[in-house]
């Protein structure tokens, strides 16, 4: 199979499961939905503030899930096929960061809403632990630091998700112009245009957060006090 197909089945396979959101379901479950409630996004830091921290942490883990399951279900049956200049272990990462690039298409633009999602933020981090592990646990360390001293949610989602996907790129870059190149410069190049497209995102879908924080105006949150949800 051309690796061209099988990046366009990464991407479609990552963009169904992306369109499962955990604090819609858990709204079903409930009879809250949360869509209606607080800020009205269907995502992690509107449960907790509406619903609590432990519904706040499922959809965490959920909106994470749905990105590394697939991911590696598509590196599991497609990583060990070689594309034309893939060497080492370049395209088995590529069969991953496409998955889990479709699974956050599929979390900020479901169809079945009109394209009106959520923002990507915890997808985002399913797909770096689906990456590296070592990477997931840089982004939440990234995420907590400031968090702890401002308590926005807005600017620790951005910081982390800037950071994860920045040493990615790096990482790249190492191993493309390493003393023991794996990527080639298109490897690199791939990863670079997606990496960055994933960072745009996050920053096109807080837009409305990033005008907010400008104007001092944007909400804190706290994880166990309670939160302002209107």
């Amino acid at each position: 199979m051309r690796p061209e197909i099988i990046r366009i089945i990464c991407l479609a396979v990552g963009y169904l499961c992306g369109l499962f959101n955990t604090s819609i379901i858990i709204g079903k479950i409930t009879g809250n939905d949360i869509r209606k409630q607080g800020s009205g996004n269907a995502g992690t830091t509107n449960m907790l503030r509406v619903m609590g921290p432990v519904y706040g942490l499922i959809v965490l883990l959920g909106d994470a899930l749905k990105a590394v399951i697939p991911m590696l279900v598509m590196h599991r049956i497609f990583g060990s096929v070689t594309a034309p200049y893939a060497t080492g272990f370049a395209w088995p990462f590529l069969v991953l960061l496409w998955t889990g690039f479709g699974a956050i298409l599929g979390h900020d633009y479901p169809f079945y809403t009109r394209f009106k999602g959520g923002k990507g933020i915890a997808t985002g981090l399913g797909v770096a632990f689906a990456l590296d592990w070592l990477l997931g646990l840089v982004g939440i360390v990234s995420f907590l630091i400031p968090f702890v001293i401002t308590h926005y949610v807005s600017l620790c989602s951005l910081t982390m998700t800037s950071v994860m996907y920045l040493l990615v790129i790096i990482a790249a870059a190492v191993y493309a112009f390493g003393p023991l190149p794996v990527f080639t410069t298109a490897d690199l190049l791939e990863v670079a245009v997606i990496c960055i497209i994933i960072i745009f995102l996050a920053f096109f879908r807080h837009r409305t957060n990033i005008a907010k924080l400008r104007r001092g105006e944007e909400r804190k949150t706290y994880v166990f006090k309670k939160n302002q949800t209107t």
